[in-house]
């Protein structure tokens, strides 16, 4: 698909959305690694894992999980290392509630911040 859409028109970046995908993690990160017009790959959150997520920020590619509509959710996976995450639900102002309160958690325990 990828070659196809370049023959059609030449993006500067693009989205690597695994919505279909049968690749598996390691297929992804290769295809990701020699493709550098890929800045990101956006997936499911059941397919999130922490090794995966870590080998693409590796090779700098930024990680979006979808749909998450819970704050323990969203907690889990920002420190699985996610960059960011699709929604139904949170508003920028809840979004922001719960980064202060987030804050808040980590300096009680005298943990290093989270991006």
């Amino acid at each position: 698909m990828y070659k196809y859409i370049e023959s059609v028109y030449q993006f500067k970046s693009y989205i690597y959305t695994l919505y279909q995908s049968k690749d598996t993690d390691d297929q992804v990160v290769e295809f990701v690694k020699n493709t550098p017009k890929i800045m990101a790959v956006t997936m499911h959150y059941s397919r999130a894992n922490r090794e995966f997520i870590e080998s693409l920020t590796n090779i700098k590619v930024k990680t979006y999980v979808h749909t998450i509509n819970d704050y323990k959710q969203l907690k889990n996976y920002e420190e699985m290392g996610v960059f960011g995450f699709y929604t139904d639900s949170m508003t920028e102002v809840n979004y922001n509630t719960y980064k202060l309160e987030r804050f808040r958690e980590l300096i009680k325990l005298n943990q290093p911040i989270i991006k």
